[in-house]
């Protein structure tokens, strides 16, 4: 079963309570090509050599993860946390239990996280099925984004989602994103 993965803490509430049922994911991925030698345009550089060098890195658009009908798991922080891992619903960081102390957070020393972590949740916050799949583009201006986009995704409002959205993938150009809505599964 394939895995729809968040670390998003805006979201998390609505995660928690599942009333949030769709995510926004780029619809590019980007490849690193290690050496270059991709002539781009004719010229003469300030090195004597003929063409430019496009970089070793490129971005590629993709189909999309998830198909209409297809069932998954929702999970928090998949990718960099134990199968087992409890996280702190307030802000999502992961927590361990320690018999004098009882729950903390992972790395709360370090970080000299003070808050309690009363209220946890497990790793795997339930089931969902894709109802519907679709391409939106997004750019720095959100002229084409809604509140009602913004809201069904887990944030406040529009603007919200897009300071988020460009302090994470940079939107000074427009970019492609795919949206996955589903509904949990009981």
């Amino acid at each position: 079963m394939k895995v729809m993965s968040f670390s998003c803490v805006e979201k998390l509430p609505k995660l928690l309570n599942h009333t949030c049922g769709q995510t926004i994911r780029p619809a590019w991925k980007t490849i690193n090509a290690g050496k270059c030698n991709v002539i781009i345009n004719l010229e003469w550089n300030k090195d004597g050599r003929l063409g430019k060098c496009l970089g070793q890195r490129y971005d590629v658009l993709k189909q999309p993860r998830f198909k209409i009908g297809e069932k998954f798991r929702v999970e928090w922080k998949s990718r960099n946390s134990p199968k087992d891992s409890w996280f702190c619903s307030r802000c999502g960081n992961e927590t361990y239990y320690s018999p004098e102390l009882g729950s903390l957070h992972k790395d709360a020393v370090e970080k000299n996280i003070q808050h309690c972590v009363l209220d946890k949740f497990p790793k795997i916050l339930g089931y969902g099925k894709i109802t519907q799949v679709f391409k939106i583009e997004m750019s720095a201006d959100g002229k084409d984004i809604s509140d009602e986009l913004a809201v069904l995704d887990g944030f406040s409002n529009a603007q919200e989602m897009l300071d988020w959205f460009n302090s994470h993938y940079s939107l000074k150009k427009i970019q492609q994103f795919f949206v996955y809505r589903w509904d949990w599964l009981k």
